[in-house]
C-alpha cells in the first residue's frame, strides 16, 4: 500500500463521526476522535446528539464517554436546545436524562426553568431536578441560585417531584433557609417516601430544635418507617443537646 493510500485508507472526521451511530465501530470512532482535542469543541454535530439520543439511559458507553470529553458548556446548551426542540416525550425524557449528567453550573438557570415549568412532563422535570442535585452537591450552586425553585417544588403536588426537590435540600449546605422549608415539609406532607426523605435531609441540618408539634404529627403517621425515622431524629437531638 502506497503512503497516499494510506492516508485514504484513515477515516476523515466527518466518517468517525458517522461511526458513532454504529455499535460495532462507535469505541473505534470515540478513541481517534478523543485523540484530537480540537474536535471535541464548540458544539457538537448533530451527528453526535442523534448518536447521543440512541445511548438508551447507558452511561458507560463510549458515545457517552465521549460527551463527557466533549467541551462541557457547548455540550449541555446543544442538548438544552434539544430538549426544546424536541416533541416526542420519550426523547424529550431522555434528553432530560443526558442534561442530568452533563449540565454545567453556568446553565443552571435555563434548566432550572424546565424543571418549574409545569407543561412539562413528571420524568423530564425529575430528571432535571436530579441534574441542579448535583451542581448543588458539587458546591457549584447554592441557595442564591436554587432556593426559589426549592420553595416553589416543596409543596408540589407530585410527591415524585417533592422527593426530588429534598434530594436538592439534602445536597445544600446548612442554611435557616433549608431547615425552614423542611420543617414546613414535615408540618404539611403526608406522603411516607417524602417525609422519611425530609426527615433525613434535615438530620444532616442539625443542631437544632425540634417542634413538638411536628415530632406528635408524625409519631401518629401510619407509616412504621415514618415513625421510626422521627424516634431516630428525637434521639440524635437529644444527644447533640446533651439531654
Amino acid at each position: 500500500m502506497t503512503s497516499s493510500e494510506a492516508e485514504a485508507a484513515v477515516p476523515t472526521r466527518d466518517a468517525l463521526f458517522a461511526m458513532l451511530e454504529d455499535p460495532i465501530r462507535a469505541r473505534e470512532a470515540v478513541d481517534a476522535i478523543r485523540a484530537n482535542e480540537g474536535w471535541k469543541t464548540g458544539t457538537p454535530p448533530p451527528v453526535v446528539l442523534a448518536a447521543l439520543a440512541h445511548v438508551d439511559y447507558d452511561a458507560e458507553g463510549p458515545v457517552f464517554e465521549l460527551a463527557r470529553a466533549w467541551d462541557r458548556l457547548p455540550m449541555c446548551s446543544a442538548l438544552i436546545l434539544a430538549l426544546e426542540a424536541e416533541r416526542d416525550p420519550k426523547l424529550r425524557e431522555h434528553d432530560a436524562w443526558l442534561l442530568k449528567h452533563l449540565a454545567v453550573p453556568s446553565a443552571w438557570g435555563p434548566i432550572a426553568a424546565l424543571a418549574k415549568d409545569e407543561k412539562e412532563s413528571v420524568g423530564v422535570r425529575r430528571w432535571l431536578i436530579e441534574g441542579l442535585d448535583r451542581l448543588v452537591a458539587a458546591r457549584a450552586i447554592g441557595w442564591h441560585e436554587i432556593g426559589d425553585l426549592v420553595m416553589a417544588l416543596a409543596r408540589h403536588a407530585d410527591a415524585t417531584i417533592r422527593d426530588g426537590t429534598i434530594g436538592i435540600l439534602m445536597s445544600l449546605e446548612k442554611s435557616d433557609d433549608k431547615r425552614r422549608v423542611l420543617m414546613d415539609i414535615l408540618r404539611h406532607d403526608n406522603d411516607e417516601v417524602v417525609i422519611a426523605s425530609a426527615v433525613h435531609a434535615l438530620a444532616g441540618s442539625l443542631p437544632g430544635e425540634l417542634d413538638q408539634a411536628v415530632v406528635d404529627r408524625l409519631l401518629g403517621h401510619a407509616s412504621e418507617r415514618v415513625q421510626s425515622s422521627v424516634k431516630d431524629l428525637v434521639e440524635r437531638v437529644k444527644r447533640q443537646s446533651g439531654g
